[in-house]
């Protein structure tokens, strides 16, 4: 979507935020449930799953993060080769919410897309253990995420949070897969 004339405006960057954030958490949900019954069976320790899933869980998103840089750049030089700066706006020009964050919207993006994935994570390993454990892990993901979005207003207020939520969300992690039942 391209704004003409100032009455729409939307970038790259906000896109791929919308949506790779959605999908790292739906990514972070699928990644308990049979996968570590089927990796301790296999003779995987359960150290080895959490870390396993948490690299990997952080390289999807580094992944992630360069693709919809890639993409941003690729439009933006598109929109320069064109000339077609004079009908678009100042926002779609300098990055929408990523000129809000100047050159490090990319570590926006990075951070929010972990954060994401290991609330999903978070929320299945609740359920994994008990239906009860993962009501209560939604409510507290839930809240993580809306204190998250009240912060978004500065970059260094996003990455503090963003850098605790996800180190109190993988101790949280840690301790729930140390001893974790495997299920038949």
């Amino acid at each position: 979507m391209i704004a003409l004339n100032d009455e729409m405006t939307w970038t790259f960057m906000e896109g791929g935020l919308s949506s790779a954030t959605i999908f790292m958490l739906v990514l972070g949900t699928l990644s308990m449930g049979g996968y570590v019954t089927q990796y301790v069976s296999n003779g995987i320790t359960r150290r080895d799953y959490f870390y396993g899933k948490m690299l990997t869980g952080m390289s999807v998103a580094v992944l992630m993060t360069a693709v919809v840089l890639l993409f941003s750049l690729l439009s933006n030089g598109f929109i320069s080769w064109f000339n077609l700066e004079e009908n678009l706006s100042v926002r779609i020009i300098d990055g929408g919410v990523a000129a809000d964050y100047g050159n490090l919207a990319w570590l926006r993006l990075l951070l929010l897309l972990n954060l994401f994935f290991f609330l999903g994570w978070f929320i299945s390993a609740g359920f994994y253990r008990h239906w009860l454990f993962g009501s209560i892990n939604i409510i507290i993901a839930v809240y993580i995420g809306i204190v998250g979005d009240h912060l978004m207003s500065t970059l260094l207020a996003t990455a503090i949070y963003c850098i605790i939520a996800i180190a109190i969300v993988i101790f949280i992690l840690k301790k729930m897969t140390k001893r974790i039942e495997v299920k038949p």
